[in-house]
């Protein structure tokens, strides 16, 4: 059990076939591919193998092994019989407290012998088909021996004294060895290499070959070395599959090296396991069994760790039953606190306090091991923002809240225009979290699917009722975005509503053009300021050229002019007009949408110099400029002050007589 395999380490067409087969093989029986022969560097003595892998008959069905010994066996020699092919029969195995019955059997294909021994005596099919090919090369060998099946596990063949003929035949063998495994594991009479303890090992038969101290890390390790009592040393380790030196030992190496390049590593065990029958599903960390409490977290650790796998009641109930499995992971290598995530990454939490803000209790994390935190690819820390499961709806963690964010909009607000990491947040854990304020975009507009009131987002987290999209286009709000019903519940709606001037804490502004625009002086045509606090207009778009009265408007699209003065809108008709208004100046002109200038509503006009006007209900005819008219006493002076024509005369609304001052009559 100490000689090198004899499998050639050139790469003929031969060996080419052997991988391409091995290649194959992968994928019939559902195993894991290799890339390339094991990577001796990560052979550790002291856990060749875990427990879980060992002591888990569920990996292969029978078809499955059969498919294997089809694939990796190859062409037979002419008049020799493989193991694919090779039947024995199986004399009556009584039940113990190591293997389960086995009755007696007529001839059975290895393939089903392996699968019932497997099964009865709780033993990996795959640990059974390595240990045939390392002691005998049966399952890749085109014309075994008969010598090679009478001892085809080495079982009784001690490597100092010839084997003990009460073993022979190849279904004794592969109970009997099966059988010896769970002897060594479970009896108690097997202590002197000790699980858990630093032991000396030899290196060779030869004595003076020496020993290395190696911390035995399972039970599973334990019996290989029962079964064959020496470590590879590093000159075995550095020949792959060929010979070392004359301290060299293979057997342990060779189990490593096949286990590895067939069935992808001795160390991916299934993480995630069931005992068939037991509605319980755990996950195994180490010599410690965590419950699975539900799919979500099931589907968060299988993502990266396998679906579950069946395993014996025996390996699952010698495990330590810890804390439930939850997505709260401890990296004990780093000390690093991880989430993981439905999609198969993991992220660090930063702090405490974000740890908390997701529903964990600080020391309540999943110890997993390095190979189940190395299968998780690391993304972004965690941050503040994250939906439930996978539900589309992104909240926003603040003040120990949750705030719903409405729009991508309001989410890039929120994060500084980054793109920040949403995690996925357990549906228990967000449902500790109070609900706060939705989280609406800023410089935005926003009413509820049902509601017909459409808001103005302020930057305190306030609303403010519009009166038109006009006059929040005004003021710089155009985006719109339409949230479920009962969003704006939790955010506190300001008294009042949008208007064409703003009080922001004591500055007053002019609401024109998609921006506020600073009003020296008091006057505001007659419009009264809306008073806000200057939190609430922290982040509203605000031009840094001042305006005062008079204010001249104009609507885009249109050529008139109007001056804003008692509280409307008065059409200036001149030039000569707006110079006066301007004070001799060039005219500056302020821009209203048609909606904030209809709201605003438009009053008499600003008459040009030399203009006739009537009121309705009133037969005396005025004479205009600017807002004075003059009364035109008779006929014959409204012909002498119109150079002797009948001028045109412009019928007004008796309303809007009041604007205008009366002055001195023309007779």
């Amino acid at each position: 059990m100490i000689f090198p395999t004899s499998r050639a380490t050139g790469m003929s067409r031969a060996a080419i076939a052997v991988l391409v087969a091995a290649w194959l093989a992968s994928f019939l029986v559902g195993t894991a591919r290799p890339a390339d022969a094991a990577d001796l560097s990560q052979f550790n003595p002291g856990n060749i193998i875990s427990d879980g892998v060992f002591f888990n008959p569920y990996t292969m069905t029978e078809a499955e092994i059969q498919t294997f010994l089809n694939v990796r066996g190859g062409p037979c020699a002419a008049g020799s019989t493989c193991l694919k092919s090779y039947v024995d029969t199986m004399p009556a195995k009584a039940a113990d407290s190591f293997c389960g019955a086995y009755p007696a059997s007529g001839a059975e294909p290895a393939s089903r012998i392996i699968y019932r021994v497997a099964n009865a005596c709780g033993i990996n099919p795959q640990v059974l088909l390595v240990m045939l090919q390392k002691e005998q090369g049966l399952v890749t060998s085109r014309s075994p021996s008969a010598t090679a099946y009478r001892s085809a596990m080495g079982f009784g063949c001690p490597d100092t004294a010839a084997c003990d003929v009460s073993f022979y035949g190849f279904a004794n063998q592969v109970y009997n060895a099966a059988r010896q495994f769970q002897v060594y594991a479970n009896s108690g009479r097997f202590t002197w290499v000790k699980v858990g303890q630093s032991n000396q090992i030899r290196y060779h038969p030869n004595a003076a070959c020496g020993t290395g101290a190696v911390f035995i890390a399972n039970k599973a390790t334990a019996g290989l070395y029962y079964y064959t009592p020496y470590q590879p040393n590093q000159t075995a380790l550095n020949a792959g599959y060929g010979t070392g030196d004359a301290c060299s030992s293979y057997g342990n190496r060779n189990f490593y090296q096949y286990f590895t390049d067939w069935f992808g590593g001795t160390q991916s065990s299934a993480s995630l396991v069931q005992v068939p029958g037991r509605p319980e599903v755990w996950l195994t960390v180490g010599s410690a069994k965590h419950h699975v409490p539900d799919g979500t977290e099931l589907n968060v650790f299988a993502s990266r760790l396998g679906w579950v796998r069946p395993a014996a009641a025996s390996y699952v109930d010698s495990l330590v039953t810890a804390a439930p499995a939850r997505r709260y992971v401890h990296d004990p290598r780093t000390g690093t606190l991880y989430l993981l995530q439905p999609d198969g990454t993991k992220h660090r939490f930063p702090d405490a306090a974000t740890i908390s803000a997701y529903g964990y209790d600080f020391g309540s994390y999943v110890n997993i091991s390095a190979n189940q935190a190395d299968a998780f690819p690391t993304g972004p820390d965690v941050g503040t923002f994250f939906r439930v499961e996978d539900a589309p709806e992104v909240y926003l963690l603040a003040d120990g809240r949750k705030r719903y964010v409405t729009s991508p909009a309001a989410y890039l607000d929120a994060s500084a225009g980054k793109n920040s990491y949403v995690a996925s947040m357990s549906a228990a854990g967000a449902a500790k979290v109070p609900v706060g304020p939705a989280l609406l975009p800023r410089h935005s507009l926003v009413r509820e699917t049902s509601g017909g009131s459409v808001y103005l987002t302020l930057a305190d987290g306030g609303l403010l009722h519009i009166p038109s999209f006009g006059l929040a286009a005004d003021a710089g709000r155009r985006d719109y975005v339409v949230v479920p019903d009962g969003t704006l519940a939790s955010s506190p709606v300001r008294e009042g509503t949008l208007s064409p001037f703003l009080r922001c804490g004591t500055t007053v502004y002019l609401v024109a053009g998609g921006t506020l625009r600073p009003v020296t002086g008091t006057a505001t045509g007659g419009l009264t300021p809306l008073q806000l606090p200057e939190a609430a207009c922290a982040d509203m778009p605000r031009s840094s050229s001042t305006v005062a009265a008079p204010f001249l408007v104009q609507v885009p699209g249109r050529g008139e002019v109007y001056v804003l003065e008692a509280q409307q809108l008065h059409h200036v008709r001149s030039y000569d007009r707006l110079l006066q208004l301007s004070g001799g100046a060039a005219p500056r002109f302020v821009s209203w949408s048609s909606e904030t200038a209809n709201g605003v509503g438009v009053g008499a006009p600003e008459l040009a110099a030399g203009s006739y006007v009537q009121f309705s209900g009133e037969a005396e005819v005025y004479q205009g400029d600017g807002r004075q008219i003059r009364h035109v006493t008779s006929y014959d002076a409204l012909v002498r002050s119109n150079g002797g024509r009948v001028p045109t005369i412009e019928r007004l609304p008796v309303a809007q007589k009041p604007y205008y001052t009366v002055g001195s009559p023309i007779s």
